[in-house]
C-alpha cells in the first residue's frame, strides 16, 4: 500500500496511478477527441496555403494566437517563405486577424504578419519570471532550416530566441542560436516553469535503438535554462518500458491547477498503415 499523498487543493486528473492505490470495479478509459468546426482559416494571400503550428496564450481577457502561414507555392522544404502571423480572440473560438502594419507583403503592410525571418514555427509564452524586465515580457523560439542555420554559423537546423515587450513587436534576443544539437521538432515547446524556477524546452530527439529515423524513432528531448540563452544539454524523456514509436510535436503544457503536473499531447506518426476493410 502506498503512503498517503497530501494533495491540498490541487486538482487530480487520475491520468496515471500516482494518486491511486488500487481500483476495484472501475477502469481508466481515455476518450477520443471530437472534431469540431474550423475556427481559423487561411483566407489571406499570405496564409492561403496553410495555417499551422498555432501557439496560443491567455493574456488577461484576451487569447493571443501565433501561427505559421504559407502562401501558394510553398513546400515542405520551405523553398518559399514561411511567415508568422497573429490573431486574437476573447473566447478562443471566434478569432480576428488585426491589421498591424508591421511587415510588408507584396508591397503592402495591411496584414497581420509579425515575423518573417530568420526561422519559423514560433512558439510563444508570456514570461512570468519576476527577474525579467518588461521589454522581454513575451518570449518565444523559432526553428530554422538547414541552409538558414548554416548561414547563422550552426552545423544545420538551429533554434533562435525571440522576445517582445507587447507580444506584437518581436526581435532576436541574440544573433547566435541557443540550440544547435539537431534534430529539432517542427514545433518546439518552451515556457517558464514557475515551480522549478527555470525555463524549459521540449524538442525532438532520436529514441530507440533501431528505426528509420537517424537509426531510431522520432522522440522527445528536454533542456533547461536560467536565463533563456544558455541551455543544459538536451536529454531524452523517459516513459518507461513502452514500444518504440514516432512522436511528433509534443505539445507539453504545465497544468496550472496542480503544481508539478505537466501534460503532453504528442502526435503519433505512422509511416505505413494498411486500413482495415
Amino acid at each position: 500500500m502506498q503512503n498517503p499523498i497530501d494533495i491540498g487543493t490541487n486538482r487530480q486528473l487520475f491520468l496515471d496511478d500516482l494518486a491511486i492505490d488500487s481500483m476495484s470495479g472501475a477502469k481508466r478509459v481515455m476518450h477520443s477527441p471530437t472534431r469540431r468546426e474550423t475556427v481559423l482559416a487561411g483566407d489571406k494571400p499570405w496564409d492561403e496555403a496553410s495555417v499551422a503550428y498555432m501557439s496560443i496564450i491567455r493574456d488577461g481577457d484576451l487569447y493571443r494566437g501565433y501561427y505559421r502561414c504559407d502562401r501558394e507555392g510553398s513546400d515542405a522544404r520551405g523553398t518559399s517563405p514561411r511567415h508568422t502571423a497573429y490573431a486574437e480572440s476573447t473566447d478562443g473560438i471566434h478569432w480576428e486577424k488585426p491589421i498591424l502594419g508591421l511587415l510588408e507583403f507584396n508591397g503592402s503592410k495591411d496584414n497581420n504578419l509579425i515575423w518573417m525571418k530568420p526561422g519559423a514555427n514560433l512558439c510563444v509564452f508570456k514570461d512570468d519570471n519576476p527577474a525579467e524586465p518588461p521589454e522581454r515580457r513575451y518570449k518565444g523560439v523559432v526553428r530554422t532550416g538547414r541552409m538558414e542555420g548554416e548561414q547563422l554559423g550552426a552545423p544545420g537546423p538551429c533554434v533562435l530566441a525571440l522576445s517582445s515587450p507587447d507580444g506584437i513587436n518581436w526581435g532576436l534576443m541574440q544573433d547566435a542560436p541557443i540550440l544547435t544539437d539537431a534534430p529539432f521538432d517542427s514545433f518546439n515547446i518552451v515556457f517558464w516553469d514557475e515551480w522549478a524556477n527555470q525555463y524549459v524546452i521540449y524538442t525532438r530527439g532520436v529514441g530507440g535503438s533501431d528505426g528509420p529515423f537517424k537509426g531510431g524513432v522520432r522522440w522527445i528531448r528536454r533542456a533547461t535554462s536560467d536565463d533563456f540563452l544558455n541551455w543544459s544539454d538536451l536529454e531524452l524523456i523517459d516513459t518507461g518500458e513502452v514500444p518504440d514509436e514516432h512522436l511528433y510535436t509534443n505539445a507539453c503544457v504545465p497544468y496550472e491547477r496542480s503544481p508539478g503536473t505537466y501534460l503532453m499531447f504528442p502526435s503519433r506518426l505512422v509511416l505505413e498503415h494498411t486500413p482495415e476493410p
